[in-house]
């Protein structure tokens, strides 16, 4: 009786903390709760069949900030708690500090609604600036639109893409990486898209954004972290945004490429070119590897560039520069070249041919393993028997070539058939409708007012 008695007390006690929690706005009390890693408290005032789509999607949100900020619970000065409602809440949600504690008020229906990207964004912003000891409503300016961005792409692709673990899925970067055709990282950064003015574009967007963080976490540390400087600056409203994105991020990448550069790094390039180097560098590292190599087409391109092997030679006083096929490079490497400058032209081939070996597709691999060798014991072989290995090793890498061009045609036509022009259509139609929700009236306005003049000229 007497434990019994002591339970229902303890559950009173439970009962009216709660109720005060939600004292300040006209929510009832919450039915369930759970608390994060990182002391944030999720409350829900409805228990329905969405209440677990909705907790862990929360519970990874607020994980995936503090992942980036890189700071532990005990560091924590502000205490977070989120309050899930069934009520609507003007613009979906509302944020208020109350002591050291910042309560979040979000609506249950925009959060089940395809996680509403400006809702999240508003979430995120809020969790960012609470999680680093600034109460949100202090600061009037917003943080930067690809780190929010890139936040909400992290937790988007963690529900909705299917993965393999260690491989990175970012379709629409990798396409552009084999093309050759990158974006200027800064620029791209700074315009910030929306999903719905821009449409398909803002699909590209969310992919670099989400690319950009988990690079830049990379580089980060308890102790020099660009995204808690980055956060906390933001706060201050006399700081540029630029400003800030050059102390910190820019900062963080200039240094970390001086030092991969070594002795190689250029003296007069300026931290903006550095930032697009190290941008290319780390696409290449991470989208075209030996388990998503190259395609085709893509190969060719650097292929090509591979098989042009500058020299030079001293002749009578003078320095003559020419070029050669790499098939042909046995013959001139035994004849024409100098010691010490040969063995240091062959070594940058080698690397060169390994590096592109380890992107290469699948049927290309054995034909330059055979360009490989041979090029690596070209000292202890004759030069017509390195000739004939290289060119027999260039006509294998051809046929290979070809019949990879033709399985990636014939999957590309499998692929189109596969998806019936229905579901096609769809996507079209979609596409059409989140584009119409912003401005498109206006706009069909003004296009008809200019065609029925252009009629009436």
């Amino acid at each position: 009786m007497i434990l019994h008695a002591l339970n229902h007390i303890h559950c009173s006690i439970l009962t009216t903390v709660f109720l005060l929690c939600f004292s300040n706005n006209s929510f009832a009390a919450p039915s369930d709760e759970f608390i994060t890693g990182s002391g944030t408290l999720i409350a829900f005032q409805k228990f329905d069949h969405g209440y677990h789509a909705l907790l862990q999607y929360l519970k990874y949100t607020d994980r995936t900030i503090c992942y980036y900020l890189k700071n532990p619970r005990r560091t924590q000065n502000i205490n977070c708690k989120i309050y899930v409602t069934a009520e609507n809440i003007p613009g979906d949600i509302s944020t208020q500090s109350s002591g050291n504690s910042l309560i979040i008020n979000v609506s249950s229906n925009t959060l089940a609604r395809g996680r509403d990207f400006q809702l999240m964004g508003k979430l995120i912003n809020a969790l960012l600036y609470a999680k680093s000891g600034i109460f949100p409503e202090k600061t009037a300016r917003p943080l930067p639109g690809w780190l929010i961005t890139g936040i909400y792409a992290k937790i988007q692709a963690h529900f909705l893409e299917q993965s393999i673990i260690s491989v990175s899925y970012y379709p629409g970067l990798r396409a552009l990486l084999q093309d050759g055709k990158i974006p200027p990282l800064r620029r791209s950064l700074f315009t910030a898209l929306s999903p719905e003015q821009d449409g398909i574009a803002f699909d590209l967007y969310l992919e670099l954004c989400r690319f950009f963080i988990n690079e830049l976490r990379r580089l980060s540390s308890s102790v020099d972290n660009p995204f808690s400087d980055l956060v906390i600056l933001s706060s201050k409203e006399r700081y540029k945004p630029e400003e800030i994105f050059d102390s910190t991020v820019l900062r963080v990448i200039s240094q970390v490429y001086d030092k991969t550069a070594g002795n190689n790094v250029i003296s007069d390039i300026s931290d903006e070119e550095k930032l697009q180097l190290w941008f290319i560098a780390a696409l290449n590292k991470r989208l075209v590897n030996y388990l998503v190599p190259l395609k085709a087409a893509a190969f060719i391109s650097k292929f090509r560039k591979f098989r042009k092997v500058n020299y030079r030679i001293e002749k009578r006083k003078k320095t003559i520069h020419n070029q050669i096929d790499i098939v042909d490079f046995p013959r001139v490497y035994h004849k024409l070249l100098k010691d010490n400058y040969a063995q240091g032209l062959l070594a940058e081939k080698l690397i060169e041919l390994n590096s592109l070996s380890n992107i290469a597709p699948a049927l290309t691999r054995e034909p330059l393993a055979v360009l490989y060798n041979t090029l690596k014991q070209i000292n202890s072989i004759a030069a017509p028997v390195a000739l004939d290995r290289m060119r027999r090793a260039m006509r294998q890498l051809t046929t290979a070539i070809s019949r990879q061009a033709a399985i990636e045609k014939y999957l590309l036509k499998i692929e189109y058939q596969m998806i019936p022009p229905g579901r096609l259509f769809r996507k079209e139609l979609l596409e059409t409708k989140r584009l119409q929700k912003n401005n498109w009236t206006e706009l069909s306005k003004y296009l008809d007012k200019v065609e029925a003049d252009y009629l009436e000229d």
